[in-house]
Formats: structure tokens, sequence, C-alpha cells
């Protein structure tokens, strides 16, 4: 929960993992039975200012992909306060952190659902929360935990010359599937800050999907 700095700082690192999400397990082994899909991975680059008075701002993202089949990008945006820094003094770190974030993939697919013809495909997503966090710092070693809310906007456009169906007859071309869930989100984690390098671990869960992330910043 705490800052990387007492008033101000910039700490820059790199993100990644892998996480475990049933919805797509099931989907994989229906299209696939032979196929097995347990973990996806996820990477990002971050960048954390430390402000004066338990302020601070976190920056994640990754670098967008523009290829000519497939376009991709993502990135996210904190702010946090560590309201132990100043108005109050307790025996650990107290934070409160709100987050938002939004993600694009756009590919181009072949459906021969009734003739083969080339399809784009467009994921869109955003999320934005709050959390209550907090850490205890012993020397080297910092755990943490935080408990809040996550919600989700999530959606799914296709577009085809011929009308062409995606997934089944009744999701065509110009159609555009939505979805938006709000739940509890959780994590825990431990910190071992060295002299120069700050190495981490995080489990998070919210909506029955389970990330493992490794921190090196």
């Amino acid at each position: 929960a705490s800052n990387s700095s007492i008033g101000l700082g910039v700490e820059v690192g790199v993100l990644g993992g892998v996480s475990r999400v049933p919805g797509v397990e099931k989907l994989v082994a229906q299209a696939e039975p032979a196929s097995k899909l347990d973990y996806l991975p996820h990477a990002m680059l971050l960048v954390a200012v430390s402000l004066p008075a338990g302020f601070g701002v976190e920056l994640n993202y990754i670098p967008a992909v523009d290829q000519s089949s497939i376009k991709f990008n993502t990135a996210g945006i904190a702010g946090k306060w560590v309201m132990t820094d100043t108005i109050v003094k307790w025996p650990i770190d107290f934070a409160l952190k709100a987050h938002y974030s939004q993600s694009q993939l756009e590919y181009k697919q072949l459906v021969s659902t009734p003739v083969v013809v080339q399809t784009d495909v467009e994921f869109f997503s955003s999320s934005y929360g709050l959390m209550a966090m907090g850490s205890k710092n012993f020397i080297f070693l910092e755990p943490y935990a935080g408990l809040g809310f996550l919600a989700v906007d999530g959606g799914l456009k296709v577009k085809a010359s011929d009308g062409t169906g995606f997934f089944d007859s009744n999701f065509t071309t110009g159609t555009e599937a939505k979805t938006n869930q709000v739940g509890a989100q959780y994590l825990v984690g431990v910190n071992l800050n060295l002299v120069i390098f700050r190495i981490g671990l995080e489990v998070s869960e919210a909506f029955n999907t389970k990330k493992y992330t490794g921190k090196l910043s």
C-alpha cells in the first residue's frame, strides 16, 4: 500500500504473469476437445510516480501493436492516496486506490459459414474500480492485501462483406454484443524491497478469474 518513496519519486518496471479464466477454458474445449488452455499470459510496463502528502499515480500500458492482420492496445491509470503518510498514524500503511483501464483487439479471421469469407473481429473492454489496501514493512519484506470492487464493460463486433454469421447464424455482420459486470476484487502479495530493485509477487481474483503476477522495478 505504500508508495515507492516519500515525497517525489519515480518507479519504472515490468509486470508479467498468467491468468486462469474458466470461461475461456470451456470455449476452447468446446471448439477443440483435444486442445487445453489452462492459463492466459499477460505482461505490461509500469510507471509509478510518488507525490507529496501520500499521493501517487500509476500508469500501466502495452505499446500498441498495429500489423496488417491484428491491432491491439491496452492502457490503465490509477491514483493512490496513502493516508497514513499524512492524516493518521497507524502501525500499518493504509491506502485508497482508484483505477481505470481499457483494451481493444482487432483481427481478421476466415469464417466458412456458409462460404469462406474474411471477417473483421473486434473485442473491446474497459474497467474501473476502487480498493482499500493495507501493508506492513518489515525492513526488506512488505506483505500487502487489498479488497474492493471492480466494474467491467466489454463487447464484440464483427464485419463481413456478405453478412456471414460468427459463432452462430444469429450473430452476423453489423451485430454487436455487449456485457457488463460488477463484483468484488481481492489481492494479496509481497514485495522484496532492495536498495536498487523491487521484486514483487501478487495473486488477485475477480469474477472467478485468478491472476498471478510478478513485478520487477
